[in-house]
């Protein structure tokens, strides 16, 4: 098995990841390969001998985007909320609450 070389589908299948997380590991330079007509070829002893020589024989986690968090404030009315969007939309709210409340006493 040492001249079979395994495709990114096989790598990918055979460390139970994504392909796009083989593809990340390609970029960081995680694993060695080689390329053949414009297709990733790995020989899978020497991606194992990698993670273990790097990670201690675990694949590398491929980090995850960081959340930010989005701040909650508690809101009592439809006013209020356009008050905390800025001055140039209260104005406008404004003008079509006074539009609104002209239409009722009509």
């Amino acid at each position: 098995m040492e001249n079979h070389y395994s495709n990114i589908e096989q790598v990918a299948e055979h460390y139970q990841v994504s392909i796009s997380t083989v593809r990340s590991w390609i970029r960081g330079g995680t694993i060695p390969f080689i390329r053949v007509g414009g297709m990733y070829r790995f020989r899978m002893s020497e991606v194992d001998a990698a993670f273990v020589a790097s990670t201690r024989g675990t694949p590398p986690v491929v980090p995850a985007v960081p959340v930010v968090p989005v701040p909650v404030v508690p809101v009592v009315s439809v006013v209020e909320q356009v008050a905390l969007a800025g001055p140039v939309t209260a104005t406008a709210a404004a003008t079509l609450l006074a539009a609104l409340n002209l239409d009722q006493d009509a």
